[in-house]
């Protein structure tokens, strides 16, 4: 059954509906608030089934438990949560899908749309919605409560809405505290541990130090020792340099959200965090801002799921990182993102507004998160070029990380010309999820056909390969891995250099080994086409801008280019395909030297 305790629920602090919200806004929030209403679902690229507007509401229905791909529900209250086994159910589809609607980060835009609008029978719609989920997930049972992410992601989602309208009836205010008592009681209950503590802890953590600061009559909440271990959390989530430890950009954003929505509502209770939280977080916005191309978008490394914490409509966020990086300097009173770098969010009403300021220009070396970044302002588009030099992931398992040692990445004018192939699906994923993460799809070296490190799980590796920064000057980045010397007796070292003109990646192989396979490949982004003659691969990007590639042995022979297709996952849950350039070769007598050019050309059309 639904808990209860004493007491009233208040919103989340500081979240509230402003008076400068444009016309575009507002817009949004009513476009968004009828589709809601009316049952219609777009997640991570995909629509749910309509309702049956006979059958009545449909948050009364079903529709909470379906898979909106196989079409097929998964099990509700008839099944314990730890019962129902999502990791292998591959015949429902991928839960990610079911647990994004259950999220019910539908409930702040539908609250917001209703002050906004004054319509208190709309404001009643929330609460009637609220009730139908809890009427279709009964505690612990089903589908819907077998992760405590996904438990946290709900329980700020319905705090979250409470900042805009209050329930009018005792049976709704019941309602609420029977909801937050609930998952209160789950996460602290069944938290994740050990080699599972990464971006889920987080959620849960900053959870119940929102549910103890919004429901103060909660019994056992102990805010004091979740205030102590979140401020502990944001150093292992995050290392000095304010890299993330899970080697993943979108999830060192969804850590960061989370934090930072600690620290606001810490700071309105007069219960602030340390100097030590607050520089940490400081350091992780700068370290996302670093990774901003002039459009505000990252790189795409490591894994990302679309996941985000407060979620303005059922729209995507291609501006994510960029967002979040300014809720953070707005919370800090520091310069954040210009507008123009963002996307509208809800994030937007926390915090009064601080200046805005371009995104960082020269070079930066983040030494602990392993993690090289060159910006080159250019007449033709900014350049973002990152090199990883870094670690797997976090924890024994890196859950989140790829195959992606001594990998770059390369943004130009907000096209990405060199990207990473994307996720696409977790627990359905088979054999595309081990092939998105692996080395060869990325843009290093790959030997004998096999990953750096070993993949033995959706969300586990082994063998990770380590790595070490031999230089890091005016004149470049140098560094190498260790993930093939156990196996074949080699190391992998690259040297990239970031030149007015172009870009030269130096690529070796340390060790005595011969007769070996060896291939460097790129994964060229969205809309890149190639041309390849002889030694020469031109790409052109789709706005026109064009960059020459050629690479050469040690003794200045040229290599020649191929060009094959690979599965490419531009968000969560979508597959396509992309071009990718691969030079190949057999370690001979000598040891590899293969040095590759890119030069910056010319742009056919304007910006």
């Amino acid at each position: 059954m639904f808990g209860d305790f004493p007491g009233a629920v208040v919103g989340l602090p500081g979240l509230q509906p402003k008076a400068g919200m444009s016309t575009a806004w507002r817009d949004a929030l009513d476009t968004g608030a009828q589709a809601t209403l009316a049952g219609r679902f777009s997640f991570l690229g995909q629509s749910w089934p309509p309702p049956d507007p006979a059958a009545g509401p449909w948050w009364d229905g079903d529709l909470w438990l379906i898979d909106p791909v196989s079409g097929r529900s998964w099990p509700g209250a008839d099944r314990f949560a730890f019962d129902v086994p999502y990791r292998r159910d591959h015949h429902r589809g991928d839960v990610k899908f079911v647990w994004e609607l259950n999220r019910l980060q539908l409930l702040p835009s539908l609250a917001l749309q209703a002050a906004s609008a004054g319509d208190d029978a709309a404001a009643a719609k929330v609460f009637a919605v609220l009730r139908g989920w809890m009427v279709a997930n009964p505690p612990y049972r089903g589908v819907n409560w077998t992760s405590g992410v996904e438990a946290a992601s709900r329980m700020v989602s319905v705090l979250a809405g409470l900042s805009f309208v209050a329930p009018g009836s005792p049976e709704d205010r019941a309602a609420v505290r029977a909801f937050i008592a609930a998952h209160h009681h789950w996460i602290a209950r069944y938290p994740s541990r050990f080699s599972s503590a990464n971006n889920h802890r987080v959620a849960e953590l900053a959870a119940l130090w929102l549910a103890a600061l919004c429901a103060p009559g909660l019994g056992r909440s102990r805010p004091v020792r979740v205030q102590a271990a979140l401020e502990r959390e944001i150093l292992r989530q995050f290392h000095p340099d304010g890299v993330g430890a899970e080697q993943a950009v979108a999830y060192a954003a969804y850590s960061l959200e989370w934090f930072t929505l600690a620290g606001i509502a810490a700071d309105a209770a007069r219960r602030p965090f340390s100097d030590a939280f607050r520089e940490r977080a400081r350091g992780a916005g700068d370290s996302l801002r670093w990774l901003l191309d002039s459009d505000g978008r990252t790189p795409q490394i490591g894994d990302s799921d679309g996941g985000r914490v407060l979620a303005l409509g059922r729209a995507a966020e291609p501006r994510y990182a960029a967002s979040v990086a300014a809720m953070t300097a707005r919370w800090l009173g520091d310069p954040q993102p210009p507008p123009s770098q963002r996307d509208p969010a809800l994030r937007d009403l926390l915090c009064p507004a601080t200046p805005s300021a371009p995104a960082p220009k020269g070079a930066r070396t983040f030494n602990e998160g392993g993690l090289s970044v060159w910006r080159r302002p250019r007449a033709d588009g900014d350049l973002l070029l990152a090199f990883d030099h870094g670690p797997l992931g976090a924890t024994s398992i890196a859950a989140h990380g790829h195959a992606d040692a001594l990998s770059i990445w390369l943004h130009w004018g907000g096209e990405a010309v060199f990207a990473d192939p994307g996720t696409y699906l977790y627990h359905a994923g088979g054999a595309l999820r081990d092939a998105l993460r692996a080395t060869a799809a990325h843009n290093t070296l790959t030997l004998e056909a096999q990953d750096q490190s070993r993949i033995i799980g959706p969300f586990a590796w082994a063998e990770h390969a380590r790595h070490r920064l031999l230089s890091a000057d005016d004149d470049g980045v140098e560094a190498q891995h260790d993930g093939y010397r156990r196996r074949f007796g080699l190391l992998h070292r690259r040297r990239v250099q970031v030149q007015d003109g172009g870009v030269l990646i130096e690529d070796r192989l340390i060790g005595r080994r011969r007769g070996l396979d060896w291939s460097i490949g790129f994964t060229l982004g969205p809309g890149v086409a190639v041309q390849i003659d002889g030694g020469e691969a031109t790409l052109t990007t789709a706005a026109g801008r064009r960059l020459q590639l050629d690479a050469s042995d040690r003794n200045g022979a040229a290599l020649p280019w191929s060009l094959l297709q690979t599965p490419f996952a531009p968000a969560f849950g979508q597959l396509q395909s992309a071009s990718h350039l691969r030079l190949t070769g057999t370690v001979g007598a000598a040891p590899l030297v293969c040095t590759t050019r890119i030069r910056f050309g010319h742009h056919d059309r304007p910006t």
